[in-house]
């Protein structure tokens, strides 16, 4: 399976839900899934995915995952989502948010 992207990478953004366009591409000639994903929380904020827990990607095809970073307080962002994807066995696939969580008054004018 192939995860685009993979990194986020400079993000500045308020506290508030923030969507990511996730796609997973399978390469195969026979269907694959992603069994589930791994989210989590830090102290400046949240990851999470909008798909029920097994997603099939069908050979040759591409599903879409929506992502989310709900960022609940200020201070630098580095978390991530894996995705749990069956191939030749089992393999975690990271996808990374790097950056930092500003208040309001910091925040780049179309992030508001």
């Amino acid at each position: 399976m192939v995860v685009t992207p993979q990194e986020f990478h400079g993000l500045v953004l308020p506290a508030g839900r923030h969507d990511f366009v996730v796609r997973v591409r399978n390469p195969t000639n026979r269907p694959l899934g992603i069994l589930g994903f791994r989210t989590g929380c830090t102290s400046t904020c949240c990851t999470d995915v909008d798909k029920p827990e097994k997603v099939t990607v069908p050979a040759g095809g591409e599903v879409v995952v929506h992502c989310s970073l709900v960022v609940h307080a200020p201070g630098p962002i580095d978390t991530g989502i894996a995705f749990i994807c069956e191939g030749d066995g089992l393999t975690e696939i990271g996808v990374m948010f790097e950056g930092q969580a500003v208040g309001d008054d910091h925040a780049p004018a179309n992030a508001k």
